[in-house]
């Protein structure tokens, strides 16, 4: 009778944990909804649901294929869809998920001690909320929840696989623990396969470690397989079809660069931690609090620490487990990690990681390998602590419990929720949506969300998604930050972001959109500074003074204003004939100005048999972490590989620069700078027209800009070898937010000299004649390197030396049958100046378009409106502007002087076209209007992809891409486009999949239910043997040093040497120590910067802890008795079901 009171008094404690763990959310800013994981699920989560049950999502306007949608189908999806069923607010469903969340969590990892015998129940319950309230799954629960739900179900997972561990086990009893694992495996959720995945890895471990456990893998893996089907094919499905957007995201160079050793074992390991908004705010601000606070710093290492020493204690199969688990989830985060200490391989590995292996990217996710033994190393502690007297043990309990609670910092200063959570969405929004759906059910088409902002940040509260998305039924086009559509759609989003933007008309732009299927324009005021989007006034203005735009609805006021516009150009269907273009996505905007391309013609884009040739792809580096008016570098020479890389790839782009315009230069090469403003991917980004080769154009009006960054800058370049350099001019820049150096140094070769600016504007050397060599040009502003007033260079002149640079475009031009089109962009200075190969030369017309500088309206003379050179023939332009056309910034035609038709020479040919004192030349084009083939094209408006299919009449239709991202299809000419049935092929086995995978966990839960009864218990195994004396001294010794040199290099041999000397029965105490010790020196001298003292001595002292798990992992079976968990250690628990 004692006993059983005794248990239910142990299971009401335990009871009352999983209630405190439950109440926590409830604390965090009740009322208010947190940006948290997907917008849909807190507004309309049954159409998001239905949504996901195929594979490409017609809702995102242009397309795109449902990113792992479908994992929201179970279980979170559901959590919420019932909560909207049931009228609950949407704060309070997300905290029923949160609660749910932590709950499974916290109870998972109580059971699961129980089940390996680690502990009491107490013990249980402090393992349980050192989990639950873990550094990773505190880091993603306001922001990304769904993330930290497989953390959540793993120690679940384990305790399936207990069940395989028994060599007395029956059939029976290993079906029922492999149906456990496969219906766990269903919980899961596909959301994000690589965290599903990673978790699975622990009952993987636990089994492989175990002698019959490994016969056993067999039984393990047939039922997680069963119970992963449903979003495993739904996968497999999106991995053959879906854009390649992974390569538009985060790097490995990020997601690594904080998983240092220490942080690794601490759990702060989550690269959005680190992050700054444009505003110097958090990210994700309960991470913040995690990865930089002293306190949050020196608990979650305490923590880690105890459980280190806990899993030091264990013995057999728990301790080969345990510890094989802790240092495969470690090492697969520090091995990308770099810095003065830092792993040798870590190089090889981002670059696994940035290619075949990019699903693997964000390393955080191997958290739960760590997190889940080091808190079971906790139970393991506090029921060691059993020997001590009954003072000691209740001070040494009460320090873990305070150390567990405290490292939850951001729970109690009230900082887990996010600073951006909000009470509702503004009336406003919703009006909108009911208004563009009621405009989509009259006339069809979808509807652009402007100015485009890559996150969903306004004045009154942050969004996960654009909230419109959420609120419409009808299609809404929005620039997302991670391009899950057709790249080459992304590029020309961008590029209407940015006319809409400019103020001016654009009369071009409403035919853009037509041809997207886009019939309306949303255009909100609410958007908050931090999001760095363009300006909604200017998009206003654009609209207004731009043909085919016709308002027709306010909604809201002031900051919170949003106003709807109707397109009023016909969207078009179908086309016929097509014109074929050498050119980029974005082209379309400037051929339909220039008349190259008429609206009912379809356009092709190719670089073979092209009709028009375009400079509009370019050779350049691109940011997607930033808006596109700050993302991209002035166009490259062909010799910079840097749009090559990952995390700089343009969109919808080849890597073979032969394939895009490309920048050469006259009189020089190779122009680099230290610092340098118009590099995307550095503070103090000032935009691609101060590149370094700005100070050698020729152009005074230009300048190279320093980032401001530093105190010092280098301008380097060499000069044509037949220039001797004599003397050297340099034009400083001078102007608002700009600073003049202190001194400017000039290297010439080996010869150098400094002279003091003393607040001049021009500086001139005299330059020896035995100077001779590469020319550097050093600014120095006197202040040490930090924030601070950008320096530049206007000019760099040399006697003897013309220094020039120009776009060339790609290939060779053949003028007899291709017409070339130049545009102006944001890089290009006064003067518009291009170099292109001609094939075969020939006459042909010269056109041009303007825009107004001049602020009266009237005709504007000859050269007064701009002039062409072609070669060495000068075209000067004239043109006339009424009042409207001034006032509205409309482009318009120029008429040239005397004679249009120019004789374009064979060879290499120069063209500029430079500004008049009236007008500024925004386009050229050489060549006539090209006739456009036969042919008739069905559009779909939706992105081009090998899953498309159209039938009609019984008869397959060719696929085609038009526009350079748009589906299209060649429509026969006795076939109208209202008898054609287009489908996206991959849709059915989408939904084949995920009606096999109900169907296996149907069966899974059938085998469940008929397997229940009495469970096998755990069994350890029996003790490992040992090998020699000699030879078990070499294996530690080579597992600490390989462990440490993986994660520090020739450091972590120094780091090896120390764990190797300390004494075998001292060796989890010493491996907690290290631990607490490089989280003190993190606090105390830096975490954030690599190149700090704690950044550095953390991860030097932390390697030692590493290589005393691994020491402890090769030395065997048999610790010291020093180490051995208490004979009163519980037995493990027997399974009634």
């Amino acid at each position: 009778m004692t006993a059983r009171l005794d248990r239910v008094g142990e299971g009401a404690r335990r009871g009352w944990v999983l209630v405190a763990v439950a109440v926590l959310p409830w604390l965090v800013a009740p009322r208010l909804i947190q940006p948290d994981t997907k917008t849909d699920l807190t507004i309309s989560p049954v159409r998001y649901l239905a949504r996901a049950l195929t594979a490409w999502n017609d809702h995102a306007g242009l397309g795109e294929l449902q990113n792992q949608a479908y994992g929201y189908l179970f279980p979170m999806g559901p959590v919420f869809a019932l909560g909207q069923w049931l009228h609950v607010p949407a704060w309070m469903t997300q905290r029923v998920w949160w609660s749910l969340l932590l709950v499974v969590a916290c109870a998972g990892v109580m059971r699961l001690t129980a089940r390996l015998g680690l502990g009491t129940p107490q013990a249980g319950a402090v393992a349980g909320l050192a989990y639950a309230l873990s550094a990773r799954i505190l880091t993603v629960l306001a922001n990304n929840s769904v993330e930290a739900w497989p953390m959540a179900v793993a120690p679940w997972l384990v305790v399936a696989a207990v069940g395989l561990t028994d060599p007395g086990s029956t059939r029976r009893q290993k079906l029922h623990a492999a149906a456990a694992t496969g219906l766990l495996t269903t919980a899961l959720g596909g959301v994000n396969a690589v965290a599903s995945a990673t978790v699975l890895v622990l009952p993987a471990l636990f089994l492989l470690t175990h002698p019959t456990g490994r016969r056993r893998l067999g039984w393990w893996a047939g039922g997680a397989l069963l119970g992963g089907l449903w979003w495993l094919i739904p996968l497999l499905v999106l991995g053959r079809y879906g854009y390649p957007f992974l390569d538009f995201i985060e790097t490995s160079s990020l997601t690594t660069a904080v998983t240092s050793v220490p942080n690794t074992l601490r759990g702060a390991n989550d690269w959005v931690a680190f992050i700054l908004d444009a505003e110097n705010h958090p990210v994700w601000q309960s991470s913040w609090v995690l990865a930089q606070t002293v306190v949050a710093i020196l608990a979650t290492c305490a923590v880690a620490a105890v459980g280190i020493v806990g899993t030091f204690r264990l013995r057999g199969h728990l301790a080969r487990w345990a510890l094989l688990s802790v240092l495969v989830g470690a090492l697969a985060m520090v091995i990308g990690h770099d810095g003065v200490v830092g792993s040798p391989i870590a190089d090889p590995v981002r670059a696994l990681l940035d290619g075949a292996l990019a699903p693997l990217r964000n390393v955080h996710k191997a958290d739960p390998l760590i997190r889940l033994p080091l808190c079971l190393g906790v139970a393991v502690v506090w029921t060691a602590w059993q020997r001590s007297g009954q003072r000691r043990i209740a001070l040494r309990r009460f320090a873990i419990g305070v150390l567990v609670l405290v490292a939850a910092t951001p729970v109690w200063v009230g900082r887990l929720g996010d600073a951006a959570a909000y009470e509702a969405i503004p009336k406003s929004w919703e009006q909108v949506a009911g208004s563009v759906d009621a405009a989509a059910d009259e006339g069809g088409g979808s509807t652009l969300v402007l100015p485009a902002a890559r996150t969903a940040q306004f004045v009154w509260g942050k969004t996960t998604d654009e909230p419109l998305s959420a609120l419409a039924e009808s299609p809404i086009v929005t620039r997302a930050a991670a391009p899950l559509g057709d790249p080459g759609a992304t590029r020309l989003l961008d590029r209407i972001d940015q006319l809409a933007a400019s103020g001016i008309s654009q009369p071009e732009l409403a035919q853009t959109l037509a041809r997207m299927g886009i019939s309306r324009v949303v255009v909100r005021h609410d958007v908050a500074t931090a999001a760095r989007a363009l300006s909604a006034s200017r998009v206003e203005t654009t609209l207004g003074r731009s043909a085919g735009f016709r308002q027709i609805g306010t909604y809201g006021s002031g900051d919170e204003r949003i106003d709807l516009w109707t397109v009023t150009v016909p969207t078009p269907t179908s086309y016929t004939g097509a014109v074929r273009v050498a050119g980029s996505p974005e082209s379309v905007t400037d051929l339909l100005g220039t008349e190259l391309l008429s609206a009912d013609q379809a356009l092709l884009l190719t670089d073979a048999n092209a009709q028009v040739v375009t400079d509009t792809s370019r050779w350049r580096a691109y940011n997607n972490g930033v808006p596109a008016q700050l993302a991209f570098t002035p166009t490259l020479p062909g010799s910079d590989t840097s749009p090559t890389r990952v995390g700089a790839l343009d969109l919808a782009s080849s890597n073979n620069p032969a394939d895009h315009t490309t920048r050469i230069f006259e009189g020089f090469t190779d122009p680099t700078a230290t610092s340098d403003a118009s590099d995307p991917f550095a503070d103090g980004y000032a935009g691609p027209t101060y590149a370094p080769w700005a100070a050698l154009d020729g152009d005074p009006a230009t300048s190279w800009r320093t980032t401001g960054q530093s105190g010092t800058a280098t301008l380097a370049f060499r000069v044509d070898p037949s220039v001797s350099v004599r003397q050297v001019t340099i034009l400083l820049a001078r102007g608002s937010g700009l600073a003049l150096p202190k001194d400017v140094t000039l290297h010439v070769g080996n010869w150098s000299q400094s002279v003091a600016v003393d607040d001049r504007d021009t500086v001139m050397f005299q330059v020896p004649t035995v100077a001779a060599g590469p020319v550097s040009i050093t600014l120095d502003s006197g202040r040490a390197d930090g924030d601070q007033a950008p320096m530049g260079i206007r000019e760099v002149s040399i006697p003897g030396a013309h220094f020039g640079t120009a776009l060339r475009l790609p290939g060779k031009v053949d003028i007899g049958r291709q017409s070339v089109l130049l545009t102006r962009s944001a890089e290009d200075p006064g003067t518009l100046q291009r170099q292109m190969e001609v094939d075969a030369g020939g006459p042909a017309k010269v056109r041009a378009w303007v825009t107004p500088t001049a602020a009266e309206p009237g005709e504007l003379a000859c050269g007064a409106a701009g002039s062409v050179t072609v070669g060495s023939t000068r075209i000067p332009l004239a043109a006339t502007f009424i009042a409207q056309q001034i006032a509205d910034g409309t482009t318009v035609e120029a008429t040239p002087c005397g004679d249009s038709d120019t004789e374009i020479p064979t060879g290499t040919v120069n063209v500029e076209a430079a500004p008049g004192t009236g007008a500024t030349v925004q386009a050229v084009v050489l060549g006539g209007t090209p006739t456009a083939s036969a042919g008739h094209y069905l559009a779909t408006h939706q992105g081009a992809n090998a899953g498309w299919q159209a039938q009609a009449g019984g008869r397959s239709l060719t696929p085609v891409t038009l526009d350079g991202w748009q589906q299209g299809f060649v429509l026969p000419s006795d076939v109208a486009p209202k008898d054609v049935t287009v489908t996206f092929a991959p849709n059915t086995p989408h939904r084949i999949g995920l009606v096999i995978g109900a169907l296996a966990v149907l069966a899974l839960l059938v085998v469940w239910g008929a397997t229940r009864g009495p469970g096998p218990v755990y069994v350890p195994g029996p003790i490992r043997a040992l090998p020699t004396d000699r030879r078990r001294k070499a294996g530690i010794a080579a597992a600490a040093l390989a462990v440490a040199v993986l994660a520090s290099g020739l450091w972590g041999v120094a780091a090896a040497a120390v764990a190797l000397a300390v004494p075998a029965r001292y060796r989890g105490q010493a491996a907690a120590a290290a631990l607490v010790l490089s989280g003190g020196l993190l606090s105390a001298f830096g975490v954030v910067d690599r190149y700090s003292f704690g950044a550095i001595s953390g991860q030097l002292v932390s390697t030692v802890t590493l290589a005393l798990l691994a020491a402890r992992w090769a030395s065997g079976d048999a610790p010291s008795a020093a180490t051995v968990a208490p004979r009163d250690t519980p037995t493990p628990t027997q399974p009634t079901a």
